[in-house]
């Protein structure tokens, strides 16, 4: 059922509490509605199209009609349902107690119908008021319609409930709930719930970052009101597609919505609605530097929350309030703010955004130097959002949250580092964030993390399907109709991946200990983990002997030396004054570094696109002279990967792939550099790659052993998925990479395409991760597979991830494109330097320097340096 237009919540998560209340004009009462059967009829189907403003009146008529007549069932009926349409004027708390008694009342307790809509309504009610209230109420009317065998209404109270369970962090059990609830919605033709859960799941995606995917699913919920009577303004979906549009760059579509619907809300006196557009109407004057505007916004918002008992509608505006005072210096106006917001929040049950608030006021706590009482704050914010992560989806859903909660990592860090100079507990925050959804998929056993996928082969080879037909799609209408059918396809699996996840979630383990991890390290390495912030950067230090914590230049400096080195690095210009600087800014307060050959980095958001080895010490020698240049996720990863050891006695067994597209019969190769590039699903066309067969032919012979080389037209993704893949000790890709920030899953690497077999030729980032891989070393030659979408402090998801989920203990991967020839003539050399015995990271140092010394300046650092190594990297593969 509906939630009232007035209890309609805020531009992030709380909107998925709003109502979905629909209304066109106001409503007269039907001509031929001459009874009062009549007049409860026609209101009842208003209501089942949640359309409750418009069915009050007809629902109050009738009361008074059986009341006259004295039928007291039906006027009470008539009553109940009445009230949600009057919700918009009615204060939350009274309703809600008054429909608690009308509960007890021996006519409601007997009538199973009447007692069903009675808690329907009072659900809607209470999920403003408290989620465990709502809990109650959905969980009876679900119970309650099973009885009656009511399959409608099963679905609706069970989508309800998923929506409780997204409030409380139960991740997992929302997309079972929901989905199934919009599963049945369609099946069934109800249109109403079909609008309202998919609006709901695309204010799930816009709050988890992924606004883009969002806007497909309120652009399907729009086209169904648009088609249906009495559904054709769905304010809700209007309102949340506007914050979908905004969060995407679109600001001017953005803009323009909000004020129609804020129109249309205020001459329907919906206030919940005039509220939420309020307040996403403020968000959008601060992008504009409107900040009076915004204040003045905001407080309209409160006030209009406010009456109407709107709790999450308070909190969100007090929230937004204390930003913008924080901005003005009005610290005082700041903390009374967020206090008001705090104690709706926690009044209404929402863990979802309390920690988030938690985390403002002790930011707050932390300005006014009141150190300990801001850490007892951001200890709270942690442990809410910790229960939240054990009961996520997936690891993809995982990553989305850390983003969302990224403020509570990274103002906590900076408490400490600041406030308490305490490098164990800043390690420990940190690290609580870093590559959190691969650590604790490491922590799971191989045959566990095979299980996440387990019951996805059916939509897996409906994509491939679709997308062999995307391929040869001949208009950007049939191409959009593919992608439409791939994006719900994807979408069908998630509901699997929750019901898989099950077993494994509630379990919580915490980041590897500080004295845990030193033990880990080798006498000749360091660890450095950055951390950007302002109004200061921050690097931990750990060696076998200590861990450290160093002050660095605030993050906007950094970031403005990183953009400037990469600029000239592609436009081969000299980098010298640049890459000293940025050794500088990381190292020069970092004095462990002349007494360790080996580096290992834990990268920070633009720094993930940076290649260390370039950087140049105050003498002139570069980091990949000096040291040996290694990275990982994080500390733990690193630790895990370390404990995770092997200790088999498998021959060496290789396996080379050289996937390039033919060039057309009769032609020859055209004479230009080749790059190993980007696909993007859109009716590209790949080149072929000429020097990928020799690569892979090199590096099977290099390390001999038992080597298995796919290429020509053998490089198919089926061929590649039917080898024993855990006997491979070494797994080399000689092909084009596909990267993508805005559909992460999407990443691939491209194979020769196979229909015959049913498989598109992507092996795409959520198969690669259920691989049974066992092998020491994999390489991605490929075009930018170390690179992708940054979600915060828990870091970058590239194609390297996917490939230590699936059992990987080191990966080689490249940051920006690799030119073709170059990469074979590196790769010759990588390996060579392998098979003498010398370890990964080592020997692809080794294989970099080699080719300066062939090639001289021709060797320029744009061709080797967007190479790396990433995980367990200090071990030979020849052993």
């Amino acid at each position: 059922m509906t939630r009232t237009a007035r209890t309609a919540f805020t531009p992030s998560v709380q909107a998925l509490v709003v109502a979905l209340t629909w209304t066109s004009s106001f409503f007269a009462l039907p001509a031929y509605a001459q009874s009062a059967t009549e007049l409860l009829a026609e209101a009842d189907r208003l209501a089942w199209l949640k359309n409750w403003t418009k069915a009050e009146p007809l629902f109050s008529k009738a009361e008074q009609m059986f009341a006259s007549s004295g039928d007291e069932r039906n006027a009470l009926y008539s009553k109940i349902s009445a009230i949600r349409g009057r919700l918009p004027k009615l204060p939350l708390i009274e309703v809600s107690q008054n429909l608690a008694d009308e509960l007890e009342k021996p006519i409601v307790q007997s009538d199973a119908r009447l007692k069903l809509r009675c808690l329907v309504v009072k659900g809607d009610v209470d999920m403003d008021l408290d989620d465990g209230l709502a809990a109650a109420d959905w969980s009876a009317a679900l119970e309650l319609a099973k009885v009656l065998n009511e399959k409608d209404w099963e679905a609706r109270a069970t989508g309800e409930l998923g929506l409780i369970a997204f409030l409380q962090g139960d991740h997992g059990a929302a997309v079972l709930k929901i989905t199934g609830a919009l599963a049945h919605a369609t099946k069934s033709g109800d249109v109403a719930a079909q609008i309202r859960y998919l609006t709901l799941i695309g204010i799930g995606l816009t709050e988890l970052g992924r606004s883009e995917q969002a806007l497909g699913y309120f652009d399907r919920a729009l086209n169904l009101g648009a088609s249906t009577p009495g559904l054709e303004h769905p304010l809700l979906t209007y309102t949340q597609k506007a914050k979908a549009l905004s969060e995407a760059g679109r600001v001017q579509e953005a803009d323009a919505l909000l004020e129609s619907a804020l129109a249309f809300a205020r001459a329907n006196q919906s206030y919940g609605y005039e509220a939420d557009l309020l307040i996403q109407m403020a968000m959008l004057s601060l992008k504009a530097n409107r900040r009076d505007a915004a204040i003045q916004q905001l407080q309209q918002a409160f006030d209009v929350a406010t009456a109407g008992d709107a709790r999450r509608l308070v909190s969100q505006a007090a929230l937004e309030l204390n930003k913008i005072y924080r901005l003005l210096g009005r610290l005082d106006e700041a903390e009374q703010a967020l206090v008001k917001g705090i104690e709706a929040t926690r009044k209404a049950g929402d863990r979802y955004t309390l920690p988030r608030y938690l985390a403002a006021y002790a930011d707050i706590k932390m300005a006014r130097r009141q150190y300990r009482q801001s850490n007892d704050l951001y200890d709270e914010a942690t442990d809410i959002v910790n229960g939240m992560l054990s009961n996520v989806s997936s690891a993809n859903v995982k990553s989305s949250l850390i983003a969302v909660m990224n403020d509570i990592y990274l103002g906590h860090f900076l408490l400490v580092a600041q406030g308490f100079k305490s490098p164990e507990k800043a390690f420990t925050v940190i690290e609580d964030a870093r590559g959190r959804s691969l650590a604790d998929l490491l922590r799971l056993p191989p045959s566990a993390r095979a299980t996440l996928s387990a019951g996805t082969s059916q939509q897996n080879r409906q994509i491939s399907t679709l997308q062999l037909q995307l391929q040869n799609a001949k208009s950007r209408a049939e191409r959009k109709r593919i992608l439409d059918e791939i994006f719900q396809a994807e979408e069908s699996i998630r509901p699997i991946e929750a019901a898989n996840s099950r077993k494994w979630r509630g379990m919580y383990s915490s980041p590897v200990a500080p004295k845990a991890l030193r033990s880990r390290l080798r006498p000749d390495e360091i660890l450095v983990e950055y951390v950007l912030a302002e109004p200061a950067s921050y690097c931990l230090v750990v060696t076998g002997e200590s861990l450290r914590l160093h002050e660095l230049p605030k993050k906007a400096e950094i970031s403005h030396s990183v953009d400037t080195l990469l600029a000239q690095i592609h436009q081969q210009k000299d980098t010298s004054t640049t890459a000293t600087e940025l050794y500088t800014f990381l190292f020069a307060s970092v004095p462990e570094i002349s007494t360790k050959r080996r580096v290992i980095v834990v990268p920070d958001g633009i720094l993930t696109r940076l290649p260390f080895e370039v950087l140049l010490a105050p003498q002139g020698k570069s980091l990949l002279e000096s040291h040996i240049v290694t990275y990982v996720p994080s500390g733990t990863v690193l630790a895990l990967l370390r404990q995770n050891t092997l200790n088999d006695a498998r021959t060496m067994a290789v396996l080379t792939v050289a996937a390039s597209s033919a060039s057309p019969a009769g032609t020859a190769t055209p004479p230009v550099k080749v790059q190993r590039g980007i696909y993007d699903l859109e009716g590209a066309t790949l080149p072929p790659l000429p020097a990928a067969e020799e690569e892979a032919d090199s590096v099977a012979r290099i390390l001999g052993g038992d080597s298995v080389v796919l290429k020509g037209a053998a490089a198919t993704e089926a061929a590649f998925k039917n080898q024993s893949l855990a006997r491979f000790r070494v797994i080399h890709f000689a092909v084009h990479g596909l990267v993508s920030t805005k559909y992460p899953e999407r990443s691939a690497l491209v194979f020769r395409p196979d229909p015959d077999a049913h498989e598109d030729g992507f092996l795409q980032a959520r198969e690669i991760a259920s691989l049974p891989i066992r092998a020491e070393l994999v390489t991605l030659s490929a075009c930018a597979t170390g690179t992708g979408k940054i979600n915060g402090e828990e870091g970058v998801a590239s194609l390297v991830r996917p490939f230590l989920i699936a059992g990987a203990r080191s990966v080689v991967a490249n940051l920006w494109n690799a030119d073709d020839d170059f990469t074979r003539t590196l790769m010759k050399e990588f390996y060579t330097q392998l098979a003498s015995g010398t370890d990964i990271g080592a020997s692809l140092k080794q294989a970099k320097l080699q080719m300066i010394r062939r090639y001289g300046t021709a060797a320029t650092p744009q061709l080797w340096a967007g190479f790396i190594a990433v995980g367990e990297t200090a071990q030979p593969v020849t052993h």
